[in-house]
């Protein structure tokens, strides 16, 4: 059996031998860091953009959401409005969020604009699929409350001895809040 001189040198004395030049590989972080270079460019590359061509309720919910926290900012300068996208098996959905602030129904004119409802013809039923819902929510603070439940108490007479969750007490505030604009609430600092 013949021994041979070279099977005893390392692998990178042997590809030295061979005349192939050995590249020192590359550091994990620096093969990482590519990596996620990569990635990023695919992800913004693929990021849903404006399309003007297309009207504002058949744009990508991401998309419209831009568009309504655009719209509102400029619209009432100083509420804080959350704008929050889901998407699922039967379309998708943009959920706006306040404190106060500006009247449901303000908010409910600007962003019922881009909301698509595919509906039948005949019987004017929403079909399952393709649908994008936009939903506002408005949530009222506890002074605000209790404010407006007084001034309900000093309108109606009899209201002195009712509870605060009461039926129709709760209709009276409920319908005033609802019309009022109020002064928007500042957002928290932690």
């Amino acid at each position: 059996m013949t021994y041979r001189k070279d099977l005893k040198k390392t692998y990178s004395q042997r590809r030295a031998r061979q005349g192939r030049l050995l590249k020192p590989k590359p550091s994990l972080e620096t093969r990482v860091n590519a990596k996620v270079q990569e990635l990023s460019k695919t992800v913004r590359a693929l990021a849903p953009r404006y399309d003007p061509s297309k009207p504002l309720n058949r744009q990508d919910s991401a998309v419209k959401a831009k568009l309504i926290r655009k719209e509102l900012a400029t619209a009432f300068p100083g509420v804080t409005f959350r704008v929050k996208t889901d998407r699922f098996s039967g379309g998708s959905s943009v959920d706006v969020f306040w404190t106060d602030g500006p009247a449901s129904e303000k908010v409910e004119g600007i962003a019922s604009r881009y909301e698509r409802l595919d509906r039948d013809p005949s019987t004017g039923e929403i079909l399952a699929g393709g649908n994008s819902y936009v939903q506002c929510h408005r949530t009222i603070s506890e002074e605000v409350k209790k404010q407006e439940t007084d001034a309900a108490r000093n309108r109606v007479v009899n209201f002195e001895k009712v509870p605060d969750w009461d039926p129709q007490l709760m209709g009276y505030v409920w319908e005033k809040v609802n019309k009022t604009d109020y002064p928007p609430k500042p957002p928290p600092t932690w």
